[in-house]
């Protein structure tokens, strides 16, 4: 691992505040802001358009253990579950199972009333979700699965391939928000 005041570094509020990333909203790094600064310069030039993404998708690729044409780049992880939500097929009497530690963006895209499909809440046991209450909760009319990898309530970290397993059984999709655990635990879409 990089030496942390390199790390550090690249991070200027660090020298004169403790810098606690919560995922939410924190100081970018002073990469962030030079590519920020470079897009608003092209993007006042009518330039932005010519910009490549690539780079970006390329890295997060590499990140999750994907190819870049499988990674589609959005502007935020509630815009990502919502077009996700908006996209599967709900056959009738559909559902997604969820759980009671969710952050409200992985849930409210599925409660839109439009879209016809119940909700179903695993009940967390002293702040752990477990695999056999999911088991229990999931069934062939099961959509998909929409989980934290991380719960953002107590760091809980849930295990992205017993929870595949589950969903493949059944025929639905996990819908994964990695937003808490992505750069800091290993993932690898085709393991997990």
């Amino acid at each position: 691992m990089n030496n942390i005041n390199q790390i550090r570094d690249k991070f200027p509020i660090t020298r004169n505040k403790v810098f606690l990333n919560h995922a939410a909203y924190s100081p970018p790094s002073q990469l962030v802001v030079d590519a920020m600064r470079k897009y608003n310069e092209n993007l006042c030039c009518y330039e932005a358009e010519l910009m490549d993404c690539s780079l970006g998708q390329e890295f997060f690729a590499e990140l999750i253990g994907a190819d870049k044409d499988e990674v589609a780049l959005v502007q935020n992880t509630s815009t990502g579950l919502n077009i996700v939500a908006n996209m599967l097929n709900y056959s009738e009497g559909s559902n997604i199972v969820t759980t009671d530690l969710e952050y409200p963006s992985v849930v409210y895209p599925w409660l839109r009333k439009s879209l016809d499909v119940e909700v179903r809440y695993v009940k967390n046991v002293e702040g752990i979700v477990r695999i056999e209450d999911v088991e229990e909760t999931v069934d062939d009319k099961t959509a998909a699965i929409a989980i934290s990898h991380v719960e953002y309530v107590n760091g809980f970290k849930n295990d992205l391939r017993q929870l595949a397993d589950i969903t493949h059984e059944h025929g639905a999709f996990l819908v994964v928000d990695g937003i808490q655990s992505l750069g800091s635990i290993p993932v690898d879409v085709r393991r997990d």
